[in-house]
């Protein structure tokens, strides 16, 4: 699911707003009004403190601009930019300035403090209301107004969704606290397979524990290729984060500067594609680079392309079918479903390690060289020598049967297309 607004839940009451019906009863309706009005009331302190900090923004650019200051100016410009996007968090700095900076931690800490004192207010309003709405479903059930009764059940299912989204939230925000680059490389690890935690620019990661699985196909699978999913079992010896979502084009344009991407007007939240193996890598590197000047990133850890190993265990996340998560057509976006392109990331069901969009809308580029045969074993990795780079999960433009867990390509490492994308991982140095 998308991230949460710090403000207003903006996506999440445009989600209840979305089942108003010309039908519906006056009583839901004016349930939802008064929910709405509450919960802008509740969130009028974010309001105002945004606004004021937003001001002090205009303010700082001003002055920069003035003293013929072009990289202050554009590093004001930048956090203006994420500031309307709600993308910064409570404790991200993006600037190497120090008046910037300063101002910068000075938000973020505060924006920390109040969303945790307001959070008690959100969910005890929603609790409310979706109480009041279940008491609705139940008196028109019984009173056989079985249409009104379904659409107050959905009320309930949304309000409890965005109870979810803020409890979420806050563990995510407290797992962030906890995995600091100043605890070290031990302490940035993760302790359960799927916990979440954001990188500098807002990129979701989830943790993939170590473990032992069978990698490849079994002989009975439909559509196997024998020769090249020859299952070996396979140990990884240590865990590592992967990206909830593929690579956006958003996030690599904020990195790299530029969007290649083919399929501009689905939008930015969409996966970037015509990237090659060599773009990926020198995005991972950059980040790394970028990440690790923040004192965001420990030494001993880096962003890179997973190994083909590592994807298919993220991938599979405990399953040995050829799709993890669901049947095709609810965890990818394959040449059946996706007319012809595309789409946003995170909108097909996530896989048991909360992994979105492994199977489908754009091949992933893997860090090995292709070889014919699965290489087994401890940490496997490809040949040093070979015809290509290794692609994987299918994409908007294969059959699903070319989406599966086991399925293998490789292009070489220059090649564009707009089937080719790629998702970061951190892995631990060797």
């Amino acid at each position: 699911m998308r991230a949460l607004h710090f403000l207003l839940l903006p996506a999440l009451i445009c989600q209840l707003c979305a089942h108003t019906q010309a039908a519906e009863p006056i009583e839901l309706k004016s349930l939802r009004l008064e929910f709405q009005s509450k919960l802008v009331e509740i969130n009028t302190p974010l309001t105002e403190f945004n606004a004021k900090y937003r001001g002090y923004l205009e303010k700082q650019k001003s002055e920069y601009q003035q003293q013929g200051n072009l990289e202050a100016m554009l590093g004001v410009e930048e956090e203006l930019e994420r500031f309307d996007s709600a993308l910064p968090d409570g404790d991200e700095t993006v600037s190497t300035f120090p008046e910037l900076k300063r101002l910068q931690e000075i938000y973020r800490k505060q924006l920390t403090a109040r969303k945790k004192q307001l959070s008690p207010q959100r969910l005890a309003l929603i609790a409310d209301y979706k109480k009041r709405a279940a008491d609705l479903a139940a008196n028109w059930t019984r009173e056989g107004k079985i249409e009104e009764a379904k659409l107050a059940l959905a009320e309930t299912k949304h309000l409890a969704a965005m109870e979810k989204e803020i409890e979420q939230a806050e563990a995510t925000g407290e797992a962030m606290a906890s995995s600091t680059a100043k605890q070290g490389p031990d302490k940035f690890a993760g302790q359960t397979a799927g916990e979440e935690m954001k990188n500098g620019p807002g990129m979701k990661l989830c943790w993939i524990p170590a473990g032992t699985f069978t990698m490849g196909s079994p002989e009975d699978e439909s559509e196997r290729q024998a020769e090249k999913e020859a299952q070996v079992e396979v140990t990884l010896s240590e865990g590592f984060w992967m990206g909830k979502y593929e690579v956006t084009q958003k996030e690599y344009e904020n990195i790299a500067g530029i969007n290649p991407a083919s399929f501009k007007e689905v939008g930015k939240n969409a996966p970037v594609e015509n990237v090659s193996w060599e773009d990926a890598i020198a995005f991972c590197e950059k980040l790394t680079e970028q990440e690790q000047k923040k004192g965001k990133l420990p030494k001993g850890w880096a962003f890179t392309l997973p190994t083909e190993a590592q994807w298919e265990y993220a991938c599979r996340a405990g399953e040995k079918g050829p799709f993890s998560g669901g049947a095709p057509d609810e965890v990818a976006w394959h040449k059946g479903n996706s007319v012809g392109k595309t789409h946003e990331v995170g909108e097909m069901k996530p896989n048991a390690w909360g992994l979105h969009d492994m199977h489908g809308n754009v091949r992933e580029w893997c860090l090995d060289q292709f070889a014919a045969e699965l290489a087994g074993g401890e940490n496997p990795r490809g040949p040093d020598d070979g015809s290509g780079r290794i692609g994987r999960g299918g994409s908007w433009g294969n059959d699903a049967r070319f989406c599966r867990s086991a399925y293998r390509y490789w292009d070489q490492a220059f090649y564009r297309s707009n089937v080719l994308g790629f998702r970061c991982v951190v892995s631990p140095t060797q």
